[in-house]
């Protein structure tokens, strides 16, 4: 059902119908004093069409499900504030029980020299498997440590307190090799109090804060700014440098597109 449909259906003025269907691209920009000129209306009525507009659903057909089931992001790794301390539960729900029989070791031992040999090999195979999957957990569990111990501001206060860290520091506190954190950083996800975060989300480059982090405190600024005076993209990089955040104007513009949010002018409520 198309915006200008939805609108008659629901009785909103003629106004709004126009817009639609005349000036939806001046719409799209907010350029509402251009919309005011064509049409000859005043800026009030202009505004409150356009609010009736944006009231609508732009993409009608997203109700309709494309796959039979969600999606959900399930933790690899659980961060939970108890009363004194932290405690970390590392999810192990998704990896596979290995265990093996003690009927194969016995048939092992009874069979022919080629069964027998045949049957050593896939147990051996086996507590390799066993062996990486505890490993693995092992790994996740002492990274979780060493970033609960390098962010403990974050995990007791929230997301603006998160400090600069990098793959190879962690790497060096836990006597492994970079690609070792690197295996273990990808794909994960850690759950605590803040919310659910890729473990990326804790590691920088450098000296500087983590893309994930920078664009939280971004999305906070521009929440949290006069929808009728709204920041440039020069302000916004201002306020985050006050932040403690190095960051450029073009780089402002860049990951606020990643976000989808608009820039000023489309931002702005009259």
């Amino acid at each position: 059902m198309s915006a200008d449909t939805q609108l008659r259906k629901k009785d909103c003025t003629s106004l709004a119908c126009e817009i639609v269907e005349n000036y939806i691209e001046e719409f799209g920009k907010n350029q509402l004093s251009k919309i005011v000129k064509k049409t000859g209306r005043d800026l009030k009525e202009i505004a409150q069409a356009c609010e009736q507009i944006k009231e609508q659903n732009p993409k009608p057909a997203g109700y309709f499900p494309t796959r039979p089931y969600k999606n959900y992001i399930i933790p690899d790794v659980i961060v939970v504030k108890l009363k004194d301390y932290f405690e970390i539960l590392v999810n192990d729900y998704d990896s596979p029980e290995i265990f093996i029989s003690p009927f194969y070791r016995q048939m092992m031992r009874e069979q022919g020299e080629e069964t027998g040999k045949y049957i050593k090999e896939k147990i051996r195979q086996a507590e390799w498997l066993k062996s990486c999957i505890e490993q693995r957990n092992h790994t996740l569990l002492k990274l979780t440590e060493e970033i609960l111990r390098s962010q403990t501001e974050f995990f007791q206060k929230g997301r603006s307190y998160l400090q600069p860290m990098t793959q190879k520091e962690a790497a060096e506190k836990l006597q492994v090799h970079p690609s070792t954190v690197s295996r273990a950083v990808q794909g994960k996800y850690l759950q605590c109090a803040w919310g659910m975060f890729p473990l990326s989300f804790f590691f920088s480059s450098g000296t500087e804060k983590s893309t994930e982090y920078v664009k939280e405190c971004l999305k906070d600024v521009i929440e949290n700014e006069d929808k009728k005076n709204p920041y440039s993209d020069r302000a916004l990089a201002e306020k985050l440098q006050e932040m403690g955040i190095d960051i450029s104007r073009r780089t402002i513009a860049k990951y606020r597109n990643s976000m989808n949010i608009s820039e000023a002018l489309g931002r702005k409520v009259y």
